[in-house]
Protein backbone atom coordinates (compact mmCIF):
# COMPACT_ATOMS: atom_id res chain seq x y z
CA UNK A 1 0.00 0.00 0.00
CA UNK A 2 3.00 2.43 -0.45
CA UNK A 3 2.08 5.72 -2.38
CA UNK A 4 2.79 5.78 -6.06
CA UNK A 5 5.87 8.16 -5.90
CA UNK A 6 7.63 6.25 -3.61
CA UNK A 7 6.99 3.28 -5.34
CA UNK A 8 8.21 5.19 -8.72
CA UNK A 9 11.62 6.05 -6.92
CA UNK A 10 12.38 2.63 -5.79
CA UNK A 11 11.87 1.53 -9.05
CA UNK A 12 13.74 3.90 -10.70
CA UNK A 13 16.96 3.49 -8.26
CA UNK A 14 16.41 -0.24 -8.80
CA UNK A 15 17.09 0.13 -12.98
CA UNK A 16 19.73 2.50 -12.12
CA UNK A 17 21.46 0.40 -9.94
CA UNK A 18 23.80 -1.43 -12.52
CA UNK A 19 25.19 2.48 -13.57
CA UNK A 20 25.40 3.28 -10.17
CA UNK A 21 27.43 0.27 -8.79
CA UNK A 22 29.71 1.37 -12.17
CA UNK A 23 29.76 4.92 -10.97
CA UNK A 24 30.62 4.14 -7.57
CA UNK A 25 33.59 1.71 -8.71
CA UNK A 26 34.92 4.87 -10.76
CA UNK A 27 35.03 6.72 -8.09
CA UNK A 28 37.02 4.42 -5.86
CA UNK A 29 39.17 3.46 -9.03
CA UNK A 30 39.98 7.35 -9.55
CA UNK A 31 40.22 7.87 -5.78
CA UNK A 32 42.72 4.97 -5.56
CA UNK A 33 45.40 6.67 -9.01
CA UNK A 34 44.54 10.32 -7.23
CA UNK A 35 45.49 9.99 -3.96
CA UNK A 36 49.28 9.74 -4.18
CA UNK A 37 49.05 12.84 -6.45
CA UNK A 38 47.23 14.95 -4.14
CA UNK A 39 43.44 15.82 -3.41
CA UNK A 40 42.90 18.85 -5.63
CA UNK A 41 39.44 20.34 -6.98
CA UNK A 42 39.82 18.58 -10.50
CA UNK A 43 40.81 15.28 -8.96
CA UNK A 44 38.08 15.83 -6.41
CA UNK A 45 35.41 16.38 -9.06
CA UNK A 46 36.85 13.42 -11.16
CA UNK A 47 36.41 11.22 -8.26
CA UNK A 48 32.76 12.56 -7.67
CA UNK A 49 31.66 12.72 -10.99
CA UNK A 50 30.37 9.18 -11.74
CA UNK A 51 28.20 9.31 -8.83
CA UNK A 52 26.71 12.46 -9.38
CA UNK A 53 26.36 11.47 -13.16
CA UNK A 54 23.95 8.37 -11.23
CA UNK A 55 22.18 11.03 -9.23
CA UNK A 56 21.30 13.45 -11.54
CA UNK A 57 20.36 10.28 -14.18
CA UNK A 58 17.97 9.44 -11.61
CA UNK A 59 16.43 12.52 -10.70
CA UNK A 60 15.77 13.16 -14.55
CA UNK A 61 14.21 9.95 -15.00
CA UNK A 62 11.98 11.07 -11.69
CA UNK A 63 10.75 14.37 -13.14
CA UNK A 64 10.14 13.11 -16.01
CA UNK A 65 8.00 9.80 -15.11
CA UNK A 66 6.06 12.18 -12.54
CA UNK A 67 5.09 15.14 -14.77
CA UNK A 68 4.13 12.22 -17.56
CA UNK A 69 2.78 9.84 -15.29
CA UNK A 70 1.82 10.93 -11.65
CA UNK A 71 0.56 14.48 -12.25
CA UNK A 72 -1.85 13.53 -15.16
CA UNK A 73 -3.10 10.33 -12.77
CA UNK A 74 -3.66 12.98 -9.70
CA UNK A 75 -5.70 15.14 -12.01
CA UNK A 76 -7.16 12.18 -13.56
CA UNK A 77 -8.04 11.30 -9.73
CA UNK A 78 -9.68 14.56 -8.94
CA UNK A 79 -11.72 14.59 -12.01
CA UNK A 80 -13.49 11.17 -11.13
CA UNK A 81 -13.67 12.33 -7.52
CA UNK A 82 -15.87 14.99 -8.24
CA UNK A 83 -17.86 12.72 -10.42
CA UNK A 84 -18.24 10.55 -7.30
CA UNK A 85 -19.51 13.29 -5.01
CA UNK A 86 -22.04 14.22 -7.58
CA UNK A 87 -20.92 16.76 -10.58
CA UNK A 88 -22.54 14.76 -13.85
CA UNK A 89 -20.25 17.41 -15.60
CA UNK A 90 -17.05 16.66 -14.78
CA UNK A 91 -14.88 15.30 -17.71
CA UNK A 92 -10.93 14.72 -18.80
CA UNK A 93 -11.00 16.04 -21.87
CA UNK A 94 -10.14 19.22 -21.36
CA UNK A 95 -6.51 17.96 -19.66
CA UNK A 96 -3.39 17.06 -21.21
CA UNK A 97 -1.80 13.68 -19.85
CA UNK A 98 1.29 13.33 -21.84
CA UNK A 99 0.99 10.03 -23.22
CA UNK A 100 -1.17 8.28 -25.94
CA UNK A 101 -2.26 5.61 -23.02
CA UNK A 102 -3.31 7.90 -20.94
CA UNK A 103 -5.46 10.22 -23.26
CA UNK A 104 -7.40 7.00 -24.20
CA UNK A 105 -8.24 6.15 -20.35
CA UNK A 106 -9.74 9.70 -19.80
CA UNK A 107 -11.80 9.33 -23.43
CA UNK A 108 -12.88 6.43 -21.98
CA UNK A 109 -13.88 8.19 -18.86
CA UNK A 110 -15.69 10.74 -20.28
CA UNK A 111 -17.27 8.62 -22.79
CA UNK A 112 -18.82 6.40 -20.15
CA UNK A 113 -19.71 9.67 -18.15
CA UNK A 114 -21.42 10.99 -21.62
CA UNK A 115 -23.46 7.70 -21.70
CA UNK A 116 -24.66 7.45 -18.31
CA UNK A 117 -25.82 11.82 -18.81
CA UNK A 118 -27.89 10.54 -21.27
CA UNK A 119 -29.59 7.00 -19.15
CA UNK A 120 -29.92 9.65 -16.71
CA UNK A 121 -32.19 12.20 -19.04
CA UNK A 122 -33.77 9.24 -20.58
CA UNK A 123 -34.60 7.93 -16.78
CA UNK A 124 -35.64 11.48 -15.77
CA UNK A 125 -38.18 11.91 -18.82
CA UNK A 126 -39.17 8.37 -18.10
CA UNK A 127 -40.45 9.04 -14.73
CA UNK A 128 -41.88 12.78 -15.71
CA UNK A 129 -44.24 10.49 -17.90
CA UNK A 130 -45.01 7.79 -15.44
CA UNK A 131 -45.86 10.92 -12.71
CA UNK A 132 -47.94 12.49 -15.44
CA UNK A 133 -50.08 9.51 -16.23
CA UNK A 134 -50.49 8.29 -12.73
CA UNK A 135 -51.82 11.73 -12.04
CA UNK A 136 -53.93 11.57 -15.24
CA UNK A 137 -55.55 8.05 -13.96
CA UNK A 138 -56.44 9.32 -10.20
CA UNK A 139 -57.98 12.31 -12.08
CA UNK A 140 -60.12 9.82 -13.96
CA UNK A 141 -60.85 7.70 -11.22
CA UNK A 142 -61.55 11.22 -9.28
CA UNK A 143 -63.86 11.85 -11.90
CA UNK A 144 -66.00 8.73 -12.16
CA UNK A 145 -66.23 8.61 -8.18
CA UNK A 146 -68.00 11.67 -8.49
CA UNK A 147 -70.10 10.22 -10.84
CA UNK A 148 -71.31 7.54 -8.92
CA UNK A 149 -71.94 9.52 -6.32
CA UNK A 150 -74.42 11.61 -7.82
CA UNK A 151 -75.82 8.51 -9.27
CA UNK A 152 -76.66 7.45 -5.61
CA UNK A 153 -77.60 10.85 -4.50
CA UNK A 154 -80.37 10.78 -7.43
CA UNK A 155 -80.94 6.74 -6.49
CA UNK A 156 -81.93 8.02 -2.60
CA UNK A 157 -84.50 10.55 -3.56
CA UNK A 158 -86.91 7.73 -4.85
CA UNK A 159 -86.37 5.91 -1.25
CA UNK A 160 -89.11 5.31 0.86
CA UNK A 161 -87.82 3.98 3.80
CA UNK A 162 -85.24 5.12 6.43
CA UNK A 163 -82.87 2.42 6.19
CA UNK A 164 -82.53 2.74 2.36
CA UNK A 165 -82.22 6.46 2.63
CA UNK A 166 -79.61 5.60 5.32
CA UNK A 167 -77.99 2.66 3.75
CA UNK A 168 -77.61 5.07 0.20
CA UNK A 169 -75.82 7.49 2.07
CA UNK A 170 -73.49 5.24 3.47
CA UNK A 171 -72.48 3.94 0.48
CA UNK A 172 -72.11 7.67 -0.78
CA UNK A 173 -69.93 8.75 1.86
CA UNK A 174 -67.63 5.29 1.80
CA UNK A 175 -66.89 6.71 -2.26
CA UNK A 176 -66.96 10.02 -1.49
CA UNK A 177 -63.77 9.37 1.11
CA UNK A 178 -62.48 7.19 -2.11
CA UNK A 179 -63.06 9.66 -4.44
CA UNK A 180 -60.86 12.27 -1.65
CA UNK A 181 -58.27 10.19 -1.30
CA UNK A 182 -57.65 10.64 -5.27
CA UNK A 183 -58.10 13.66 -5.73
CA UNK A 184 -55.11 14.39 -3.06
CA UNK A 185 -53.19 11.87 -4.84
CA UNK A 186 -53.98 13.80 -8.19
CA UNK A 187 -52.63 17.31 -6.60
CA UNK A 188 -49.26 15.58 -5.14
CA UNK A 189 -46.68 16.80 -7.56
CA UNK A 190 -43.67 15.11 -5.65
CA UNK A 191 -43.41 11.61 -4.26
CA UNK A 192 -44.00 12.87 -0.64
CA UNK A 193 -47.08 10.82 -0.26
CA UNK A 194 -50.91 12.15 0.66
CA UNK A 195 -50.65 15.17 3.05
CA UNK A 196 -53.28 14.07 5.65
CA UNK A 197 -54.48 17.93 6.51
CA UNK A 198 -55.86 18.66 3.65
CA UNK A 199 -57.26 14.71 3.24
CA UNK A 200 -59.00 14.87 6.50
CA UNK A 201 -59.97 18.40 6.24
CA UNK A 202 -62.17 17.54 3.24
CA UNK A 203 -63.18 14.44 4.83
CA UNK A 204 -64.36 16.25 7.81
CA UNK A 205 -66.67 18.83 5.48
CA UNK A 206 -68.34 15.68 4.18
CA UNK A 207 -68.67 13.35 7.53
CA UNK A 208 -70.68 17.11 8.82
CA UNK A 209 -74.01 16.13 6.39
CA UNK A 210 -76.70 13.36 7.47
CA UNK A 211 -76.24 9.78 6.87
CA UNK A 212 -79.24 8.37 7.87
CA UNK A 213 -81.81 10.63 6.35
CA UNK A 214 -83.39 11.27 9.59
CA UNK A 215 -84.42 14.11 11.45
CA UNK A 216 -81.55 15.06 13.85
CA UNK A 217 -79.61 17.46 15.56
CA UNK A 218 -76.65 18.87 12.59
CA UNK A 219 -73.56 16.93 13.20
CA UNK A 220 -70.31 19.29 13.71
CA UNK A 221 -66.74 17.31 12.42
CA UNK A 222 -64.01 18.98 13.16
CA UNK A 223 -59.68 17.94 12.83
CA UNK A 224 -56.51 18.65 13.30
CA UNK A 225 -53.43 17.54 11.55
CA UNK A 226 -49.98 18.25 11.65
CA UNK A 227 -47.83 18.00 8.59
CA UNK A 228 -47.92 14.75 7.82
CA UNK A 229 -47.25 12.46 5.00
CA UNK A 230 -47.85 8.88 4.31
CA UNK A 231 -48.07 6.69 1.80
CA UNK A 232 -50.92 5.90 -0.81
CA UNK A 233 -51.50 2.38 0.60
CA UNK A 234 -51.99 4.14 3.83
CA UNK A 235 -54.41 6.95 3.08
CA UNK A 236 -56.89 4.71 1.70
CA UNK A 237 -57.63 2.30 4.94
CA UNK A 238 -57.25 5.73 6.72
CA UNK A 239 -60.07 7.65 4.51
CA UNK A 240 -61.98 4.42 5.22
CA UNK A 241 -61.99 4.18 9.06
CA UNK A 242 -62.68 7.10 9.54
CA UNK A 243 -65.74 7.70 7.38
CA UNK A 244 -66.72 4.16 8.82
CA UNK A 245 -66.62 5.04 12.37
CA UNK A 246 -68.22 8.86 12.06
CA UNK A 247 -70.58 7.77 9.56
CA UNK A 248 -71.78 5.15 11.22
CA UNK A 249 -72.48 6.49 14.90
CA UNK A 250 -75.81 7.11 15.75
CA UNK A 251 -77.20 10.24 18.21
CA UNK A 252 -77.35 8.86 21.70
CA UNK A 253 -80.77 7.95 23.53
CA UNK A 254 -79.60 10.08 26.83
CA UNK A 255 -79.32 13.19 24.08
CA UNK A 256 -75.39 13.33 23.35
CA UNK A 257 -74.53 14.28 20.18
CA UNK A 258 -73.13 12.51 17.49
CA UNK A 259 -70.13 15.42 17.02
CA UNK A 260 -67.18 14.06 16.15
CA UNK A 261 -63.18 15.09 16.79
CA UNK A 262 -60.56 13.85 14.48
CA UNK A 263 -56.84 14.29 14.90
CA UNK A 264 -53.57 13.33 13.83
CA UNK A 265 -50.06 13.97 15.27
CA UNK A 266 -46.96 12.64 14.74
CA UNK A 267 -43.92 11.71 16.18
CA UNK A 268 -40.44 9.23 15.92
CA UNK A 269 -41.80 8.14 12.26
CA UNK A 270 -45.32 7.06 13.71
CA UNK A 271 -48.73 8.94 12.74
CA UNK A 272 -51.40 8.85 15.55
CA UNK A 273 -54.87 9.06 14.41
CA UNK A 274 -57.73 9.99 17.14
CA UNK A 275 -61.60 10.01 16.57
CA UNK A 276 -63.57 11.18 19.37
CA UNK A 277 -67.42 10.86 19.57
CA UNK A 278 -69.95 10.91 22.71
CA UNK A 279 -71.54 9.12 20.38
CA UNK A 280 -68.92 5.63 20.82
CA UNK A 281 -70.69 3.91 23.35
CA UNK A 282 -69.97 0.27 24.97
CA UNK A 283 -67.20 -1.83 26.01
CA UNK A 284 -65.90 -1.46 22.49
CA UNK A 285 -67.68 2.23 21.36
CA UNK A 286 -69.45 0.22 18.44
CA UNK A 287 -72.68 -0.74 20.53
CA UNK A 288 -74.69 1.25 17.64
CA UNK A 289 -72.53 -0.29 14.60
CA UNK A 290 -73.79 -2.71 12.32
CA UNK A 291 -72.28 -6.28 12.30
CA UNK A 292 -70.57 -5.32 8.76
CA UNK A 293 -69.63 -1.74 9.87
CA UNK A 294 -67.63 -3.52 12.70
CA UNK A 295 -65.84 -6.42 10.14
CA UNK A 296 -65.46 -3.37 7.77
CA UNK A 297 -63.32 -1.52 11.06
CA UNK A 298 -61.51 -4.46 11.87
CA UNK A 299 -60.46 -5.16 8.51
CA UNK A 300 -59.11 -1.54 7.47
CA UNK A 301 -57.14 -1.70 11.29
CA UNK A 302 -54.70 -5.07 10.13
CA UNK A 303 -54.84 -3.22 6.55
CA UNK A 304 -52.89 -0.75 8.82
CA UNK A 305 -51.23 -3.69 10.85
CA UNK A 306 -51.92 -1.63 13.94
CA UNK A 307 -54.86 -2.69 16.70
CA UNK A 308 -57.52 0.00 16.79
CA UNK A 309 -57.44 1.11 20.10
CA UNK A 310 -60.99 2.52 22.35
CA UNK A 311 -60.71 4.92 25.13
CA UNK A 312 -64.36 4.64 26.82
CA UNK A 313 -63.89 7.27 29.28
CA UNK A 314 -63.20 9.14 26.21
CA UNK A 315 -65.29 8.16 24.14
CA UNK A 316 -62.26 7.65 21.72
CA UNK A 317 -60.87 5.51 18.89
CA UNK A 318 -56.83 5.66 18.11
CA UNK A 319 -54.99 3.81 15.80
CA UNK A 320 -50.91 4.12 14.50
CA UNK A 321 -49.41 3.64 11.45
CA UNK A 322 -45.98 4.94 9.85
CA UNK A 323 -45.59 7.89 8.44
CA UNK A 324 -43.50 8.78 5.40
CA UNK A 325 -40.19 11.04 6.14
CA UNK A 326 -39.98 9.98 9.92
Amino acid sequence: HAPLPLKVTVALSLTLLPLGVIALSQSLSAYSHVRAAGNGPLQVLGIAAPLLMWIVAVAVAWSGVNRLVIEPLRRMRAVVERYSTGDASARMADGAFGSPELAELAAAFDSMADRMAGHATQLEAALATQRALTREVHHRVKNNLQIVSSLLSLQARDATSAEAIAAYALIRQRVNALALVHRWMYQDEGASGVELRPLLADLSANLEHGFDGRAQRARRVTCSAGRIAVGQDTALPIAFLITELVASSRDADDGLTSDARIEATHSDGLARLTIASPAFSGDDGMDRFEDSTRRIVAGLARQLRNPLRYDGEAHRFSIEFPALGG
